[in-house]
């Protein structure tokens, strides 16, 4: 209880006339002042006898009310002094008992004359009647009481006052202890509602009070858990009560002037409740809820069954209300029957707000400014509503009839959209997927079911951007409308997008039960669209294009499997990019495209004017499945190819100029994966040129067949080329067969034909791990075929390369192998190193052979290859005129010499010797592969420049020491070499 603030005076009965200070004469009953002077005296006038007697009446009238107030200050004054105001005090508690049914107590009671007869009460508490819980207490309490009962020592109210009263109201709730079972035990329903409670409770109530007045009141609510507080709640009250009771039956209650403040929350208005104890009780309310923002709502947390706070901050909501009224009028017992509420209630509200928003969505929705009015009216809901959004506006008018029975509503009710900003529309479905302005009208009438409701809808709008995940489609100007009628609905949908109109036109029938589907049947239609303004990823590549056609959707909505679509679209000037072809750019002049989508099963035909030529596809493709994990894309289709010029493509600059026709065709079955996939058919190329890195390499006709069953065979092609020319080398004919593993190439066999001889390669490359395992031979190989400066002859060669492609360095540093190497019946044209050794030895016989080159009858080795390294124990050159040897390394990854060899020369001198046996011997020495002079060598330095170094020493000392030798033998009979 606060401090008691001095006693105020009592409130004015509602309708008393205001006090006055003072009575004004009339402008006609004013005294003359002095300074006016004597005024003339008035002329007499001759009254009538009929006046005389009415001025006569008025004389009674006056003296008889004189006599009455009179009266009434003597009794009053007898009551004041003759009735002992203490003997009214048990009495008056008495009364107020039995009304209310609760103990009441009063410190102290006195006479008070305030705006009539009455009585003030002090010190007013009135508790529960075991005195165990204070309802209401007040610091004053004033009635107003009849004069002629009290009298008689009996306390008849006509008004009561409360001044500063506190009031509590205690809301219990029990919760079951663990284990213990709720009890739902009700009595009968009837006795139970609220209405009956409030029926019974004034019916026992038997005072007829005019006005109960309630000034400065709090009421103090208790949220009470096992009798334990929990929380509460306190609000501001005033206002004015009168209860009227003609009779036993009948009772009326009206509260005038309801001031209820709550924080910041001012609700202010009237309510009565009429024949409150009858069936036939109505209930009138006219309140109004002042200014107040967002935030204040706050204050009504309290009520809620469940703590609401988190709901509230979910949203954020903000702003402010600046009107909120309502009004209302609805038959007592229709409170609680749903059915008679409906039919027989009448309820107008009326909402202003301004600058409101909310959060959704992770984002926040303004309205810039709210006025709706609703209406409820038997059953007849009138709604209007109007929202300011942005530059935008939403204006939604109509009814809502519910029906008595249990039929769905019937509407009739229009939605406007003017300049709407999609994104502040406050779905966040929506403001996710779309951005723009959109106007137009939607209308529903008819019962809300799908079987009898009917709607229209007519939008349309500029620059939208649809905005799906990671993607932003402009569209520009768009025109929507739609149909609703017997659960059919049907749209229309034109846009300028891409570049060109897409349009949209079909019917989606809704299901009239659980077991029926909703069926689609839609055509999109598709005019000049820009491919490349189309939402597909940059990876396919597509860089120019136009697209026309139409793509046509039937079946079940809700059943893709069972979903039919059809599309028949025609493309034009196409240019696409190949990522995995180094960027490839590839043309395509036109696209003839017809599918069929049904379930998994796309059955597809493809006709494509491309490269000079044509390419086709026909067959199906089955997509994955996606309630099996490792599902994968199959095919069923057969690819042709027709006359397509390879000029037309924009190959990588690496891969250099690239002309051929091809044509040919492959038959495709199974996983779309290149270890899965069966392949079977042929490719055909004409005229073939590949200029790759300034290289030149031409092919007549090459033919290529592809064939695969995996898991067994993977894709193998096989190919023969004809009439090969690779960098000037001239191949009549090529053919082989790779297969293709998973991360392998496999050369199972070769054959290349040049013009003399063969030469045959096999072996595998791991493409994962870059390494490689390849044998090769060839025989009858005629040397000039491939170089006719240098060299001639017959060539053969057999050999191994085995080793890896290093990640840094040369590839040769991962080289290893072995080589042999016979050449027969040849020549060399420029002598080269040979020609410094030729000048030392035999200056005769070089001049003979400068022009016709060094002819040899046999020239070879053997070589083994590690990493890089080549290394010969010996490699020779047998002819008429010189032999020669080497051995040592050459190294491939520095391009480095670094040999030793001998050399003797075959001149004159020598068929002399060979002439004279006896004499040959001794001069040659004892090595019949010598000559007359031997000379060792060195040779040194790069590919490109090799050097020769004489080693004279070795030269000069060796040769005379084997002749002394041989003639000892000679003299001795071989006493001296043993020989």
């Amino acid at each position: 209880m606060p401090d008691s603030p001095n006693t105020p005076n009592p409130p004015r009965k509602k309708g008393s006339a205001k006090p006055t200070s003072g009575s004004k004469p009339s402008a006609g009953g004013k005294r003359p002042s002095a300074s006016q002077g004597p005024s003339k005296p008035p002329r007499p006038r001759r009254q009538s006898a009929k006046t005389k007697r009415r001025l006569g009446r008025v004389k009674k009238i006056l003296l008889g009310f004189a006599a009455m107030v009179l009266l009434g200050i003597v009794v009053l004054a007898g009551v004041a002094y003759f009735v002992d105001i203490e003997s009214l005090k048990a009495p008056l508690i008495q009364k107020l008992s039995d009304a209310s049914g609760m103990k009441v107590e009063i410190d102290g009671l006195a006479y008070d004359f305030h705006d009539g007869f009455g009585l003030k009460a002090d010190g007013v508490n009135i508790e529960s009647l075991d005195g165990k819980e204070k309802f209401v207490s007040a610091k004053s309490l004033f009635v107003h009481v009849y004069l002629m009962p009290l009298l008689a020592g009996k306390v008849d109210v006509k008004t009561i006052d409360l001044i500063q009263p506190v009031v509590t109201v205690y809301l219990d709730k029990k919760t079951p202890a663990e284990g213990e079972v709720e009890d739902k035990k009700t009595d009968d329903a009837e006795s139970q509602t609220v209405v009956n409670t409030i029926r019974d409770t004034f019916f026992n109530f038997e005072l007829a009070i005019r006005n109960i007045g309630i000034e400065q009141g709090r009421v103090y609510l208790i949220k009470r858990r096992n009798g334990k507080a929990v929380d509460q709640q306190m609000m501001r009250v005033s206002g004015v009560t009168q209860i009227s009771r003609p009779n036993r039956e009948q009772l009326n209650l009206t509260l005038d002037d309801i001031s209820i403040r709550l924080g910041k929350l001012h609700l202010q208005g009237d309510i009565v409740v009429r024949e409150v104890l009858t069936k036939t009780a109505v209930l009138e309310a006219r309140l109004k809820l002042g200014s107040f923002s967002a935030k204040d709502l706050k204050n009504i947390y309290f009520f809620f069954p469940e703590d609401p706070s988190e709901t509230f901050a979910a949203y954020a909501p903000q702003g402010n209300i600046e009107l909120l009224q309502l009004e209302f009028k609805a038959p007592l017992d229709s409170l609680e029957n749903g059915d008679a509420f409906h039919g027989q209630s009448d309820i107008a509200a009326h909402v202003i707000g301004n600058a409101i928003s909310f959060r959704a969505a992770g984002r926040r929705f303004p309205i810039d400014h709210m006025d709706s009015q609703v209406a409820w009216r038997k059953s007849n809901l009138n709604h209007n509503l109007k929202l300011q959004v942005g530059a935008g506006s939403v204006h939604q008018q109509g009814d809502v009839r519910f029906p008595d029975n249990d039929a769905p509503p019937v509407l009739n009710t229009t939605l406007r959209l003017n300049n709407l900003e999609l994104n502040r529309l406050g779905f966040p479905e929506v403001s996710k997927w779309a951005q723009g302005l959109v106007s137009g009208t939607l209308q529903l009438t008819g019962p809300a079911s799908l079987n009898a409701m009917t709607a229209n809808a007519s939008l349309s709008g500029d620059e939208l951007l649809i905005t799906p995940p990671d993607m932003q489609i402009p569209l520009g100007r768009w025109q929507a409308d739609a149909a609703l009628k017997e659960r059919n609905l049907h749209s229309t949908l034109k846009v300028t997008a891409f570049g060109g109109e897409v349009t949209q036109k079909g019917d989606l029938t809704f299901p009239a039960s659980d077991k029926d589907a909703w069926m689609l049947d839609s055509t999109v239609s598709l005019t000049r669209v820009d491919v490349t303004q189309l939402p597909i990823p940059k990876a396919a590549g597509i860089h120019q294009g136009t697209l026309s056609g139409t793509v046509d959707a039937t079946g079940p909505a809700d059943d893709p499997d069972k979903l039919t679509y059809q599309a028949s679209l025609v493309g034009d000037d196409f240019r696409l990019t190949v990522k995995d072809l180094d960027n490839m750019a590839l043309p395509i002049q036109r696209v003839d495209a017809n599918a069929t989508l049904k379930g998994r099963t796309l059955r597809s035909t493809i006709k494509a004017a491309v490269l000079n030529g044509e390419l086709t596809q026909d067959g199906d493709i089955i997509l994955p499945d996606s309630s099996k994990k490792n599902s994968v894309t199959e095919l069923d289709s057969n690819f042709k190819l027709k006359s397509l010029d390879l000029s037309q493509v924009k190959w990588p600059m690496d891969w250099g100029l690239i002309r051929t026709v091809l044509s040919g065709n492959v038959k495709a079955t199974g996983p779309l994966a290149i270890n899965r996939i069966k392949l079977r058919g042929t490719l055909q190329g004409e005229k073939m040129v590949l200029t790759p890195k300034d290289h030149h390499f031409s092919i007549q006709d090459a033919i290529v067949k592809v064939n695969s069953k995996p898991p067994k065979v993977p894709v193998t092609l096989s190919f023969k080329l004809t009439k090969v020319n690779a960098k000037g080398y001239p191949f009549n004919r090529i053919t082989g067969e790779v297969a293709l593993p998973k991360d392998k190439v496999v050369l199972s066999r070769s054959a290349f034909v040049p013009p003399n001889g063969t030469l045959g390669i096999k072996g595998v490359y791991n493409t994962a791990k870059q390494k490689y395992d390849f044998s090769f031979g060839g025989k009858g190989l005629s040397i000039e075929d491939y170089e006719k400066k240098h060299l001639k002859g017959i060539m053969k060669f057999v050999g191994t390369l085995k080793g890896d492609i290093p990640k840094k360095g040369p590839a040769t540093q991962g080289l290893n192998g072995d080589l042999q190497l016979l050449v027969t019946e040849g020549s060399l044209k420029e002598l080269g190193a040979v020609k410094a050794i030729l000048t030392i030895l035999n200056p005769t016989a070089l001049q003979k052979l400068s022009d016709k080159g060094l002819l040899f009858d046999r020239m070879g080795g053997t070589f083994q290859i590690k990493k890089g390294v080549v290394t010969t124990p010996q490699v020779g050159l047998e002819g008429k005129y010189l032999k020669v040897y080497l051995k040592g390394t050459a190294n491939l990854n520095t391009e480095k010499l670094d040999m030793h060899g001998k050399a003797l020369p075959m001149g004159d001198l020598d068929k002399i010797l060979q002439g004279v046996p006896l004499l040959g011997k001794l001069v040659a020495g004892s090595k019949t592969d010598e000559g007359l002079v031997e000379t060792y060598f060195a040779l040194e330095g790069s590919f490109s420049d090799p050097k020769v170094d004489m080693e004279t020493a070795k030269s000069i000392i060796a040769k005379p020491k084997r002749i002394l030798e041989t003639l000892g033998d000679l003299l001795t009979g071989g006493a001296v070499t043993g020989k």
